[in-house]
């Protein structure tokens, strides 16, 4: 559900609270756009694991 920028804000906006953020990990198949896709919902990750 999280692997694209789309999934992730759906389950945030679903779960609607500022107490949840994202622990957040580029799939291995990504190239550099779609990693950088991920910039619109930036603010709500806590952690990024490379």
């Amino acid at each position: 559900m999280t692997d694209y920028a789309d999934g992730a804000q759906t389950l945030l906006q679903a779960v609607d609270t500022s107490t949840v953020g994202l622990n957040w990990q580029p799939r291995f198949d990504h190239d550099r756009e779609q990693v950088l896709a991920t910039a619109e919902f930036a603010s709500l990750v806590n952690h990024v694991h490379l």
